[in-house]
Formats: structure tokens, C-alpha cells, sequence
């Protein structure tokens, strides 16, 4: 434990907190002192966040997902066109905040807000027009880096930006409703035979895993 909160101790004191039991199994062994001493340790570190910016990104958080969290409000569902007028209104009100944060604090990651809320930007411009996509692109791919955010994202963001330009993506992530078949199938992908390897980098799991999971159809029978 001592170890690896010095390697992220985000993560480590994050854990701490919202899975005591098996934090403590893990360090049933941890000497009193030294255990007080990780508790402090961990307690200015959960000061030193900025708790405005929490509560913002939280907001933003909830919103984001207001209509995306239900299955049976997805866009393509014949009926659901007032309630995705209204996401993409809260989509732009959500990123014109963004905006405003990176331009006067930086990408709003894991060291600033905690383990817990750091992808909130990423899904903001995930969820963006291509323009805005394409301008955060680095500052995304820096916070990947640079662990401020899942770097399984990543891929997410590079293949969205691509289906939106019309060329194959790269690592499989994104699919398009087939209206004729009443079914997602994959977007085209570039090299298809090696995409495996090309996810495997980015710690996501294989393409037919992933499409089993996600209910995604091949684009031809």
C-alpha cells in the first residue's frame, strides 16, 4: 500500500474511501502507525482538490448522461427526437462551461479533481460536434498520457473523430444504427486482421468481446 500510493495515490486513497473492506483486507497486516499516517496522507490529499470545480463537473456529469443513460432513450428509437433536441442543448450549454475551464485551469483531470469525476471532460467533448473534438484532441491525448485520464479512452475520441470525417477507424469503437436491419453494426475499420493488437495498447478488451457485450453486428452478413 505504502508503495503504490506514492505511484497514484489519486487512485489508492480513492479506493480507500469507497472500498474500505477491501482496502482493509489488503492491508490487514498495516501497523497502526503506519496506517495513520496513509489516512493523513490521504485527507490533505482530498483537501487539495478543487471542490467548486467537483461540484461543477458533477452537475455537468449528471446532465451529460440525462438521456444517454437509458437504453430505451437512445436517438434512433422512433419518439425520442424532443428529449435528443433537448441533450444536444444541454450537450452545448455543458460544453461552452468546458471551454471555460481549460481556459483557465487546464484539462480538469485526476490531480485536480480525483479519481472519480476525471472523465467528465473527456465524455463533454466526446459527445461534441467535430470542430470541438478536434480541438481537444492533444490536450485529451496529454491527459491520457500524463494518467488525468482513463487512457482507454483515448481510442473512443480518435475513432468518433474519424466516423465523423467518413474514413475507417482505427480501433474498433464505434458503430452506426443499421435502420434496415434494426440493429448496431460496426463502423468500417482500417486493417480489421490486426485491430486486436491496436486495442490491446489502450487496455481494451478484444473487438468480438467487446461487440458481444455491446450487441454490435458486422455491417454485412
Amino acid at each position: 500500500m505504502w508503495e503504490s500510493i506514492h505511484f497514484d495515490p489519486v487512485y489508492e486513497c480513492y479506493s480507500q474511501v469507497t472500498q474500505a473492506g477491501t482496502w482493509t483486507k489488503r492491508n490487514k497486516k498495516l501497523e497502526p502507525r503506519r496506517k495513520f499516517f496513509v489516512d493523513r496522507y490521504c485527507d490533505s490529499l482530498f483537501r487539495s482538490f478543487d471542490s467548486s470545480l467537483i461540484r461543477t463537473l458533477d452537475t455537468m456529469n449528471h446532465l451529460d448522461q440525462k438521456y444517454r443513460k437509458a437504453a430505451d432513450d437512445d436517438p434512433w428509437i422512433a419518439g425520442n427526437e424532443k428529449k435528443w433536441s433537448e441533450q444536444h442543448i444541454i450537450d452545448s450549454i455543458n460544453q461552452y462551461k468546458l471551454a471555460q475551464i481549460i481556459s483557465k485551469k487546464g484539462y480538469p483531470g485526476k490531480n485536480m479533481i480525483g479519481y472519480e469525476l476525471m472523465n467528465v471532460a473527456f465524455m463533454v467533448i466526446q459527445h461534441a460536434e467535430l470542430p470541438y473534438q478536434e480541438k481537444y484532441l492533444s490536450l485529451l491525448t496529454k491527459a491520457a498520457q500524463n494518467d488525468q485520464m482513463k487512457k482507454s479512452n483515448l481510442p473512443l475520441i480518435i475513432d468518433r473523430i474519424n466516423m465523423r470525417k467518413d474514413i475507417p477507424q482505427i480501433y474498433g469503437t464505434q458503430s452506426v444504427w443499421n435502420e434496415k436491419r434494426k440493429v448496431l453494426v460496426l463502423y468500417k475499420v482500417e486493417s480489421l486482421k490486426d485491430v486486436d493488437q491496436r486495442r490491446a495498447k489502450y487496455d481494451l478488451q478484444k473487438l468480438s468481446d467487446a461487440m458481444k457485450r455491446d450487441h454490435i453486428e458486422m455491417p454485412y452478413k
